[in-house]
């Protein structure tokens, strides 16, 4: 299991419009295979910054979505629209389970 985190920082003039972008994108990702769960959420305290949480079966399946031409359409025109950076990390993850 992979597990992708982190945070972008957008142009607070343009948000709107980019969140209204992004939920595109979490829906084209929740339709992908090999992916399980896909969070992105605004900072309660900063409105420049979003959150991006992703987690995939494999690898391959993780590959196939940056590949994926419908997904970089609308991540070109997020671009546009005023991501000014990007920090996310992958996480190979071994195992799992419930929190006690």
């Amino acid at each position: 299991m992979l597990l992708i985190a982190g945070s972008i920082r957008i142009d607070p003039t343009a948000r709107d419009e980019l969140i209204r972008t992004a939920i595109a994108v979490v829906h084209e990702l929740r339709k992908q295979v090999g992916c399980t769960c896909v969070s992105l959420s605004a900072d309660l305290e900063d409105s420049t910054v979003l959150h991006l949480l992703q987690v995939w079966e494999s690898q391959a399946a993780l590959s196939a979505n940056i590949g994926s031409p419908q997904i970089d359409a609308i991540r070109d025109h997020a671009g546009r629209l005023g991501i000014r950076e990007m920090s996310l990390l992958k996480y190979d993850v071994a195992s799992a389970g419930q929190l006690a």
